[in-house]
């Protein structure tokens, strides 16, 4: 019986070891699977993420674009407003000195004339006078 018992404890403690190797072995190999598994999720994941973040930044760039777009052509539409003003403003400018050269002309002109006039019918005068 001390024989049998002994043989039982034996047997039981060979098996523990073997269970527990056996068990560190499928723990391991889970382990592994689930690092494996682990692996590919992650992977997965960034993939998406990158496409994902890649197609956000495709739609913040055409945006961006749309936007740059308005703001040329809003400065453009300033600049030809502004030059369109400027334009007119130095027409006006131009003609409102001709007009004041063209009237100082005249006046000048007039006051010559008039000095010519004067000046012929003095002569006439001068020469009666020196007749009689």
């Amino acid at each position: 019986m001390a024989k049998l018992d002994a043989s039982a404890n034996h047997l039981e403690n060979e098996m523990d070891q073997r269970l527990l190797r056996v068990s560190s072995d499928i723990i391991s190999g889970a382990r592994t699977q689930l690092e494996s598994a682990l692996n590919v999720v992650l992977k997965d994941l960034g993939t998406r993420n990158s496409k994902e973040l890649n197609a956000q930044l495709e739609d913040a760039s055409n945006r961006l674009k749309i936007v740059q777009k308005g703001i040329e052509t809003s400065v453009s539409d300033l600049v030809r407003a502004k030059v369109t003003d400027s334009l007119v403003s130095f027409g006006q400018t131009i003609e409102a000195l001709a007009q004041d050269a063209v009237v100082r002309w005249r006046d000048g002109l007039a006051s010559d004339l008039n000095s010519m006039t004067e000046i012929l019918e003095r002569k006439p005068q001068v020469k009666a006078a020196a007749n009689d």
